[in-house]
């Protein structure tokens, strides 16, 4: 969640509104070029009738919820300044290419197994066990990473990517 200091003044930047953590580790910042699109399914369990005469269906409940960002990571030195700094602090190296930035969560998803943080603006995907959802206030179950989909282009400026997430606990 955004921290304000005690003088009111926001420290967070609008880059932090998106962004993936694993254990409280920064992976990544979703900005400042992204699309969020959430996506609730329901498993139904059909019945199918007999000539032709429709389907009957049960409705067991059963949501699987995902999202999905796309967007594009851009170099730090392109960023706003508190984006850049915050970029290549967390890189500890200036600048960070945008390519640096598909490489960290492609790393981070191929080593770091388990569920992941994802925070958007007031959302938080960062319930660990169903107890702790609250979908009132906008606290969702942990986030696993399902799909990365950066291009194989090498040394642009900017690289789109897109991201796909499944919302649950892990077993």
């Amino acid at each position: 969640m955004r921290k304000v200091t005690e003088a009111g003044v926001d420290e967070m930047g609008e880059y932090d509104e998106i962004r993936l953590e694993k254990g409280g580790v920064v992976v990544c910042y979703f900005a400042p070029n992204f699309q969020i699109t959430p996506l609730d399914a329901n498993d139904l369990t059909p019945f199918v009738l007999p000539r032709g005469a429709g389907t009957k269906a049960k409705d067991l409940l059963k949501w699987k919820s995902e999202i999905t960002i796309q967007g594009e990571f851009e170099n730090s030195d392109g960023l706003p300044n508190d984006h850049g700094t915050a970029l290549e602090t967390l890189f500890g190296k200036s600048p960070v290419s945008a390519q640096d930035q598909v490489n960290r969560i492609r790393n981070f998803a191929r080593t770091q197994a388990g569920t992941y943080e994802l925070y958007v603006g007031e959302i938080e995907y960062t319930a660990s066990n169903p107890g702790d959802v609250d979908i009132e206030d906008g606290i969702y179950p942990k986030v696993f990473i399902t799909e990365i989909r950066p291009p194989r282009m090498a040394g642009l400026s900017r690289v789109a990517y897109m991201v796909k997430f499944l919302e649950g606990f892990e077993i």
